[in-house]
């Protein structure tokens, strides 16, 4: 009877397959909420993703908190609105909000140094949605999505303005 030796990569292997439940390649869990922010930072991307309603509204993490024009953000996928993002303006502030649904496609779509960030969740307002951003090349605007309508139209200048008097 010798000793068995075994490689550092099996033993590894064993040792976390005994203590991390594990997660199929290419989704990251919900654990990793708010991952590459600072520890302390961390709070406000998880209480954003659990306002938003969590896996089951945004999906997983794919990727780390990252730098995205003059904020930060963090990609999410699989949940009820498929693709959809956590944003925090100035990455220090600690204002995280969730952009979701056709909201995050057109902020994807048009980026971040235009739109800006969000100041605030996605609410209701008359018969649709809004969600109001700032910090980017069209100055305070607001993201509507009306119920009949079904797409989401940027509001900013005097619209804006004419909007909100009303």
């Amino acid at each position: 009877m010798g000793i068995r030796r075994v490689s550092l990569r099996a033993l590894i292997t064993v040792l976390v397959g005994m203590f991390f439940v594990s997660v199929p390649v290419g989704v990251a869990s919900a654990t990793e909420v708010g991952s590459g922010a600072s520890w302390n930072w961390r709070a406000p991307w998880i209480d954003a993703y659990n306002r938003i309603g969590g896996a089951a509204a945004v999906g997983y993490a794919e990727n780390t908190v990252h730098s995205w024009a003059r904020g930060c953000l963090q990609d999410y996928g699989g949940g009820q609105y498929v693709d959809s993002a956590l944003m925090s303006p100035g990455c220090t502030t600690g204002r995280v909000y969730p952009v979701v649904g056709q909201h995050w496609q057109f902020v994807a779509a048009v980026g971040a140094s235009t739109i800006g960030y969000p100041q605030n969740d996605s609410h209701r307002w008359g018969a649709g949605w809004t969600q109001d951003f700032d910090g980017g090349g069209w100055g305070p605007s607001l993201l509507m999505r009306g119920d009949a309508v079904g797409r989401v139209h940027a509001v900013h200048t005097g619209f804006r303005d004419y909007y909100l008097s009303q």
